[in-house]
């Protein structure tokens, strides 16, 4: 929360389909406080980050534990927006449809990663 602007924005994916905005920090903090309250062993892995000026796109794995004992997890891509080094917006994203529309809003480009993703 340190590293986001007073007015960032950040869009979460649930409830689908198309997620849910949430404004300014009491707001965002309020979902991840949710988050890491309901799930045990909550954790979050940095992938492999991409920075060009204010944009950053940031692939990521997140774990946690299962009432039985397993561990679950998902992988995702965050777009992101910064200004004076700090997030301005947030927009997490998963599954390939998810990440090549983050590739096309991130480069202004046609959606290439899902044309790659389709090749066998």
């Amino acid at each position: 929360m340190a590293r986001m602007r007073q007015d960032g924005v950040f869009e979460s994916t649930g409830p689908a389909p198309d997620g849910q905005r949430h404004e300014g920090p009491v707001a965002v903090r309020a979902v991840w406080e949710e988050l890491f309250d309901n799930t045990v062993d909550p954790k979050f892995t940095d992938e492999k980050t991409f920075l060009s000026g204010g944009r950053a796109l940031a692939r990521w794995r997140f774990t946690w534990t299962n009432d039985d004992g397993s561990e679950g997890h998902i992988r995702g891509v965050d777009v992101l927006r910064l200004h004076g080094g700090l997030v301005s917006e947030k927009l997490l994203r998963q599954g390939l449809s998810d990440i090549s529309l983050g590739y096309q809003s991130f480069t202004g480009r046609p959606d290439l990663m899902g044309r790659c993703s389709r090749r066998r």
